[in-house]
């Protein structure tokens, strides 16, 4: 089929600004821009050196902007807003591409071309990552620290696990930590039972789940959950929303300082990374992005952690990692302070690799 995006009216070129969210989809990489409310796409460095970098010269241009956005459904219009877009996720079975909206605590679905279709609510409180896994689609609601499991055949959501709420600093919003506290966590849990009832009882209290940012679902039973907060990313047990273990801590390693960008790493990516563990050239494993340190690790399924050896001096407060499964040693990082989203190829491609930097430069 046609690579999403395609068949989109001509739109408005764009330079991107801030990225907080990033998204591999067929041949089209997408963006979100918390602060300035909208989402992005460009073409990959893949698709940009098959078809020849002076055909995506443009680059970004908007595939969502910010604001109002209406569809009728059964002659009854219905329309959500984006502001502060987040988190992405794309679902190839219904064509359809998800962002979350901080600001209105809605999440919207857009199809390929970019028209709005419907938007997820269900008392979310700025939500931010997004992750598919089948029909369930999971998101981040940051401020009450809860996982929400949407089913998509219904559009019901109920809580998958909550822990204590965040205390935040409204001027700069999710990048401003706060020390934990007990006793408001007694309290948040005691709030969450009374607002959801028998979904909140059902649903796992986790400690260490304050303030979850962006997710990847691993396998099919693990949800990772970064959280710049608490320092760490999690996993959780898909099923049940029960902690399984604390993968990175960043309160004890300086590298994995500020958590925030969680992906899946393929196999040629994980590799890279030099760990002392013995692991085949098959192990994959998860990407993290720290963006107090400025460092992209990978935490190998086999065991060990290690930063990957990426130089660029744009490399400045990652929030966000994108892979694209057919370009198996790229790696597609969103730098917050620097506004900028940078493609890294870690393979041993050689003359290949580099011409495939070269067009993402050109791209992006």
């Amino acid at each position: 089929g046609r690579a999403p995006g395609a068949s989109r009216k001509p739109a408005a070129a764009a330079r991107v600004s801030h990225p907080t969210g990033l998204l591999v989809w067929g041949e089209s990489l997408f963006a979100t821009e918390f602060r300035r409310d909208r989402v992005l796409v460009a073409s990959t460095a893949r698709a940009a050196k098959r078809e020849g970098a002076t055909k995506f010269a443009k680059g970004w241009t908007v595939f969502a902007d910010r604001g109002r956005h209406c569809a009728t459904t059964r002659g009854k219009v219905r329309c959500a807003r984006l502001d502060g877009a987040w988190g992405l996720a794309s679902d190839a079975a219904r064509g359809l591409l998800f962002v979350s909206s901080f600001g209105s605590d809605e999440v919207l679905a857009f199809s390929e071309g970019g028209e709005f279709k419907y938007a997820l609510t269900g008392d979310l409180d700025c939500p931010e990552g997004l992750a598919l896994n089948g029909d369930q689609l999971y998101v981040a609601s940051f401020l009450d620290s809860r996982i929400v499991a949407f089913d998509l055949s219904t559009k019901r959501g109920r809580t998958l696990a909550l822990g204590p709420p965040v205390g935040v600093d409204y001027e700069s919003l999710a990048f401003v930590p706060a020390a934990f506290d007990e006793p408001a966590a007694r309290a948040a849990r005691q709030r969450a039972a009374e607002m959801w009832n028998e979904d909140a009882e059902a649903a796992p209290f986790v400690d260490r789940l304050r303030g979850p940012e962006q997710l990847v679902v691993m396998g099919n039973a693990t949800l990772a959950v970064s959280s710049l907060h608490n320092d760490s990313v999690l996993t959780l047990d898909l099923a049940t929303g029960e902690l399984l273990e604390v993968i990175v801590d960043g309160a004890t390693d300086d590298e994995l300082s500020g958590p925030l960008g969680v992906a899946s790493a393929g196999a040629a990516v994980a590799a890279a990374a030099d760990t002392d563990e013995d692991c085949s050239d098959d192990d994959g494993g998860l990407l993290v992005a720290s963006y107090r340190s400025d460092v992209v690790s990978v935490v190998r399924n086999c065991g060990g952690v290690a930063p990957l050896q990426l130089s660029d001096r744009r490399l400045r407060g990652p929030v966000a990692i994108a892979h694209d499964e057919e370009d198996p040693g790229s790696l597609y990082v969103g730098a917050y302070e620097a506004s900028a989203v940078l493609y890294f190829n870690v393979s041993d491609a050689g003359d290949d690799a580099a011409l495939l930097r070269r067009v993402a430069d050109r791209v992006m």
